[in-house]
């Protein structure tokens, strides 16, 4: 009889396992985060870290449909900002865009922060909103001159794509959050 050997790999898995239960999504992940928060202010760190996750995961899986290479980045903001408080997020892409993909990309990452606040978005309210220049610059430029019906094709998609965005988002909340990188005192 052999004897049945584990890679650090499954043993680190296990451990996490043990520890957090099974694979859960962003939002009990991050509900379990704020739940341990200590102060208003960790809350608004932990909730800016999250809303990045999504924005930028949002970006790359509609990118990664379309064919395209892309990388995230998220770090720290120390100066701060109206909407990216804490953090910021860029996605890059390793390829060219194609015309008919650029509209999607560029709304996937405001549409999911939508989304997250309300699974039943309505395509003409989003419109709507993001009319209002809700966009980064450099989302308002990637997104061009968007349609409703962009809006809504982004919409379907991140819907069908809202298991991995989530997945993916929470992988990258959970390592930020457990390399502290969230500024220490804010969590237990």
């Amino acid at each position: 009889m052999s004897k049945q050997t584990t890679s650090p790999r499954e043993l680190a898995l296990r451990q996490r396992r043990c520890r957090t239960g099974t694979p859960r999504s962003v939002s009990r992940s991050f509900a379990q985060r704020v739940a341990c928060a200590r102060s208003p202010a960790a809350h608004a760190v932990l909730h800016d870290l999250h809303r990045t996750c999504i924005h930028e995961y949002a970006h790359f899986l509609v990118a990664q449909r379309f064919g395209i290479c892309a990388w995230i980045s998220i770090w720290r903001n120390p100066g701060g900002g109206e909407v990216e408080r804490f953090y910021v997020g860029r996605t890059s892409f390793g390829t060219k865009i194609p015309k008919c993909g650029r509209p999607l990309i560029g709304l996937a990452g405001n549409i999911a922060e939508l989304l997250v606040e309300n699974r039943e978005l309505d395509p003409d309210l989003a419109f709507e909103v993001l009319g209002w220049g809700d966009l980064s610059a450099t989302d308002a430029e990637l997104a061009g001159d968007f349609t409703i019906a962009d809006v809504n094709k982004c919409i379907s998609l991140l819907r069908r794509l809202w298991t991995a965005l989530e997945a993916a988002a929470s992988y990258d909340f959970e390592t930020i959050c457990s390399c502290e990188l969230v500024p220490s005192g804010l969590l237990e």
